[in-house]
């Protein structure tokens, strides 16, 4: 049985995917829907009080569907379950993270692990990609996501090393990319990452909408070698434009820089007269373990978010 401290705190998401009349318009995903809501079981294990429920599409879903969801939500709390129903098996919320630089455990690698350290702890699934072990091309204009009845109609139709993360993010709870900052934007392979993920979901409309279904928190981590106030003065502008076109797609976003970043572990070995290296060092020291707070705290806040 669960304790009180449980029984007072325990939630649940229920996530059921129900067949419905597909709905082209609707989702790139027809046939399923998504029904999500969470629920707080009381100190005395009696009700059930629907906290906040939200569905994709119309579902049509009779009140009986749902009470045996909510029985099954009380199942699973009160054999101290926290987590998802999901077509009749639990599952933890799932935290993706996509690490667009080339070295896998320097800045970006080791903030991208802390937000996921950060999710975890609040007991989410978490996984961790790193784009430079993939083989895989940017959008090649095909526009197959966009044709009218296709079989790729708001998805990636390109196969190679980036569908399975791309299928991934869809059956994703939050999303976390970084990546590093060169010649003022984030790398190559982000890029090309970026393409693929967020172009199928957009849709040519007035306004401009999101084919991906349903809200997910997501956040953008990047690292970079200048100081806070040039990246203010000349870097602000992508860095808003990501965070804008990530909201559009997926809804809440947020950002975290860090600056001045150590690049180099000996700098004696490279032409490198543009700082002072033992400030960098003592940076390293003294505000990057912040930066890694600050990143272990975005991830646990996202999880919660998703709940």
């Amino acid at each position: 049985m669960p304790t009180q401290k449980g029984l007072r705190s325990s939630r649940i998401r229920i996530h059921a995917l129900l067949p419905v009349p597909a709905q082209p318009e609707a989702s790139p995903y027809r046939g399923n829907c998504h029904i999500r809501s969470t629920f707080h079981l009381s100190q005395s294990a009696t009700h059930i009080f629907k906290s906040s429920a939200e569905e994709s599409f119309q579902t049509g879903v009779g009140n009986a569907e749902v009470f045996t969801l909510v029985h099954l939500a009380i199942e699973c709390i009160l054999a101290g379950n926290n987590g998802m129903f999901c077509s009749g098996g639990i599952s933890k919320m799932k935290v993706l993270a996509i690490n667009g630089s080339p070295r896998k455990k320097w800045n970006t690698g080791i903030l991208l692990e802390k937000a996921l350290e950060g999710a975890a702890s609040v007991g989410a699934e978490t996984e961790l990609v790193h784009l430079y072990d993939l083989s895989f091309k940017g959008c090649t204009s095909c526009f197959a996501c966009k044709l009218k009845d296709g079989r790729s109609y708001g998805k990636c139709a390109m196969r190679d090393g980036l569908t399975p993360v791309l299928d991934k993010v869809h059956s994703a709870d939050a999303l976390v990319l970084g990546s590093p900052i060169y010649f003022g934007t984030v790398t190559g392979e982000m890029r090309s990452c970026m393409e693929r993920l967020l172009f199928p979901y957009l849709t040519y409309t007035r306004p401009p909408a999101s084919l991906f279904g349903r809200k997910i928190p997501t956040a953008f981590i990047y690292t970079m070698n200048v100081p806070e106030s040039m990246m203010k003065e000349h870097y602000h502008v992508h860095i808003e434009q990501n965070a804008n076109v990530l909201s559009r797609m997926f809804g809440q976003t947020e950002s975290l820089c860090s600056f001045e970043t150590l690049q180099f572990e000996d700098y004696d070995t490279v032409v490198f007269n543009y700082v002072n290296p033992e400030d960098r060092r003592e940076r390293r020291r003294t505000v990057f373990p912040e930066d890694c707070r600050k990143a272990f705290a975005m991830g646990a806040r996202m999880a919660q978010t998703s709940l």
